[in-house]
């Protein structure tokens, strides 16, 4: 029987888990449109995936600093989903940014 610190750690997991798959779905779809998005709004796609890994990736933050010391993996960075969100970040400001690059410097 799993005691109620157990219980947390395992919850904490199941959130993280279900924060990282809707990474997964959300930016996947963003991508697919951004790949096939019309002239009119480039920089909207950019902008909501931007917006999307960064509250995952403080929801998914919240839930490792929830976790007892004993819990969490090592090093801290390999702890789950602390590199994927800010790498799907990085990606969106890089696309950003040749977005605008494209369209304002030919």
């Amino acid at each position: 029987m799993l005691t109620d610190e157990e219980e947390r750690g395992k919850f904490q997991n199941e959130l993280i888990n279900h924060r990282l798959t809707w990474l997964g779905v959300w930016e996947g779809l963003l991508f697919l449109a951004y790949i096939r998005q019309p002239s009119s709004h480039p920089y909207l796609m950019p902008l909501i995936g931007f917006i999307i890994a960064l509250s995952i990736d403080r929801g998914v933050a919240a839930a490792n600093s929830a976790l007892r010391p004993e819990q969490r993996a090592k090093p801290e960075w390999a702890m789950p989903g602390v590199v994927l969100p800010k790498v799907v970040a990085a990606t969106w400001v890089v696309l950003l940014a040749e977005t605008f690059k494209a369209r304002w410097f030919g």
